[in-house]
């Protein structure tokens, strides 16, 4: 089978490359998957690029988000999840064997089955996009009835986390970097949305709500950010945020945060309770079957463009970037 993989750190065009590789049978407990598109994340190039701790192994196929059909399971899994369509979590995730194979052997509960009216293409934008915006909006308790900041909603946590945020009943604000996204993020349910390039952005913000009552804030860019949207945020609210890239070590207002009880929950899906990861399945699945979810493909490849698909990704594309597996010549 042919998978691409890198065997040391460093620039996508330097270190991946393109070879057979053998596949062992799936292990007790797995399922083999043959993978028809493979998601390229923010922390798929980080990895490689040595951003992310040691070489876990002799070689590294990348990727942790997926899709694609169970073609053989391990002992103990049933026979009947063989020719299911399902999505593809953490499957890099402390090994060495990603979603940038034809074939990838996985934990059972890590390929998880798609609704009947979810195409394989829509499988692959899942993953870490869509379980982080669950856990950021969430993980200070149910959101029904509140009022939420999504920052960067044209990205792919943000595009999935104002839509997971109006299925769950909240009044969305959502930030965008150019006045040509407005309406693509206004279509999701999005109430207000407002350039964060707007210095009155907070301004804006409390009239709107009619005073400071944001209640959650699913963030971006945290250490940039935060000065930008606290003075509109309510007492006992929380932030759920995944990246401060620009501010890696933010300054915190210490004293603004303690008088409003504001609460700060960094967030990763690896490191995720099992409970949490089963949460944010369930009511991805849920939104799936209900049809309420779009995806916003922004790049397909064939493997054979996997440098220029990592070179997307660390160019800041904000769509999801797609490897279609089956296109390899």
């Amino acid at each position: 089978m042919i998978a691409a993989s890198y065997s040391r750190f460093g620039s996508a065009a330097d270190v991946l490359e393109i070879a057979q590789r053998d596949i062992e049978p799936p292990a007790p407990g797995e399922v083999e998957v043959l993978v028809h598109y493979s998601g390229v994340n923010p922390s798929d190039v980080k990895k490689r690029a040595g951003l992310r701790g040691d070489f876990p192994a002799d070689f590294v196929i990348p990727h942790s988000d997926g899709s694609g059909v169970i073609v053989a399971v391990g002992e103990g899994v049933s026979e009947e999840r063989i020719g299911q369509n399902v999505w593809l979590y953490e499957a890099q995730h402390n090994r060495h064997w990603g979603t940038a194979s034809e074939l990838v052997n996985l934990p059972d509960s890590q390929a998880v089955k798609l609704p009947s009216a979810t195409d394989l293409v829509e499988g692959a934008c899942l993953g870490i996009p869509a379980m982080t915006a669950h856990r950021c909006l969430t993980i200070a308790g149910d959101i029904e009835g509140l009022n939420v900041l999504v920052t960067g909603a044209m990205g792919r946590v943000g595009y999935h986390a104002v839509q997971v945020a109006v299925a769950m009943g909240a009044k969305v604000i959502a930030t965008v970097g150019s006045e040509d996204d407005v309406e693509a993020i206004a279509e999701l349910g999005a109430e207000l949305v407002l350039n964060y390039h707007d210095e009155a952005f907070a301004d804006k913000v409390i009239e709107h709500l009619g005073g400071p009552l944001l209640h959650r804030v699913v963030d971006v860019e945290f250490g940039v950010n935060l000065p930008q949207y606290l003075p509109a945020m309510a007492d006992n609210s929380a932030i759920g945020c995944y990246a401060s890239t620009k501010s890696p070590t933010p300054t915190l207002p210490f004293y603004d945060l303690m008088f409003k009880n504001i609460s700060i929950h960094p967030i990763i899906i690896y490191s995720m309770p099992e409970s949490a990861k089963k949460d944010a399945i369930d009511y991805i699945t849920q939104m799936l079957e209900k049809e309420q979810f779009t995806h916003r493909v922004a790049k397909l490849f064939s493997l054979d463009g996997i440098v220029q698909a990592h070179e997307a990704v660390e160019q800041g594309e904000r769509g999801c970037v797609l490897i279609e597996l089956l296109s390899h010549d």
